[in-house]
């Protein structure tokens, strides 16, 4: 379902704000919990590594390429980012946290710095996001926080219990 978000100047900086400040609140998890990071609440939920991992790929993959055809062309076709089968295919819970933190921590910093760099016009452009439809880079910078949201709230429930 398409989300339909209006931005005026200040709910745009709230949402840079929000965006930039992620890969921190990540930090602070891994911090207080690097012991447990493989951990696994069952084998359908993710670890801390794997939503690491899942978040940075996501980011350099997947929102990284949207931004920038968003903004460089017309209408395009947004691909999809099958973020389940990744997982799989890349065995996510074998990797370093710290290392894939660090990627997404950059990947999002280049992220929100062209965010930031747009004019108020440029947020109306919009691509065709597979299994969505129609979106503009406001209703992505809206999926982008959506989507963090839901991983923090995995990430809580998930440390509660470790």
């Amino acid at each position: 379902m398409k989300p339909t978000i209006t931005l005026d100047t200040t709910e745009f900086n709230w949402a840079i704000g929000e965006l930039a400040e992620m890969p921190v609140m990540i930090e602070n998890i891994v911090a207080e919990f690097k012991d447990k990071a493989r951990k696994k609440l069952s084998e359908n939920d993710f670890s801390i590594t794997e939503h690491i991992c899942h978040l940075r790929d996501l980011e350099s993959e997947g929102y990284a390429p949207r931004i920038n055809k968003i903004l460089t062309e017309i209408k395009p076709f947004l691909s999809d980012f099958k973020g389940g089968e990744i997982a799989l295919q890349r065995d996510y819970n074998s990797q370093n946290e710290i290392t894939a933190l660090k990627d997404l921590t950059i990947a999002r910093r280049q992220n929100v710095e062209i965010l930031k760099s747009t004019e108020p016009e440029q947020l109306e452009r919009s691509g065709e996001l597979e299994g969505v439809g129609q979106i503009t880079l406001k209703d992505l910078i809206k999926l982008m926080l959506q989507h963090d949201k839901e991983h923090l709230k995995e990430l809580k429930a998930l440390t509660k219990q470790l």
